[in-house]
């Protein structure tokens, strides 16, 4: 074989080619595509998030020795500032009211700290305080333009109250 005829052939087979620089067809945004995808991107700004967002958390309760369970309800609050060195913190505390379960496990307070996980998500930690009884344990949460979730779920020791706990976040700005 000649090597004329050589360089056609293996240009057929498909040797790899210069990058010309020019992004792929559909992708005519000017940020920098993360997504690895070759339709219109999708890319978000974290700016986007940044502010303060404000809802109720929710946690379900479970008192291991005595068998009871509630319901605590309260306040919570996230600010994200994805330039910060700690791009999320948060903090929510909840009660049970009257429930019975109240007579033997006191308030709950929660402190996030995380970090972008993700276009849309976080990761984190949180630390559970229930008296002077104190566990950390992983949250993850999702955002949206008008809407952050956050659950999380663990156990901590108050007294001899060994208590197990799922929590949820909705949160708006």
């Amino acid at each position: 074989m000649r090597p004329f005829t050589l360089i056609p052939l293996i240009l057929a087979l498909g040797c790899p080619t210069a990058d010309t620089g020019v992004p792929p067809e559909g992708d005519t945004d000017t940020d920098t595509d993360t997504d690895g995808d070759t339709d219109a991107d999708t890319d978000t700004d974290p700016a986007l998030f940044d502010g303060t967002w404000t809802g109720e958390a929710v946690v379900e309760v479970y008192e291991r020795s005595l068998g009871l369970s509630g319901t605590c309800g309260g306040e919570a609050s996230f600010v994200l500032d994805h330039a910060a060195e700690v791009p999320v913190i948060g903090e929510a505390a909840c009660d049970f009211g009257q429930q019975p379960i109240a007579e033997y496990v006191p308030p709950l307070s929660f402190a996030f700290s995380g970090a972008s996980a993700g276009e849309n998500g976080f990761t984190g930690e949180v630390v559970t305080t229930a008296g002077y009884g104190e566990a950390t344990d992983p949250w993850e949460g999702s955002i949206s333009e008008d809407m952050l979730l956050v659950t999380w779920a663990g156990t901590v020791v108050y007294y001899h109250y060994t208590v197990d706990y799922e929590g949820s976040v909705s949160a708006s700005r």
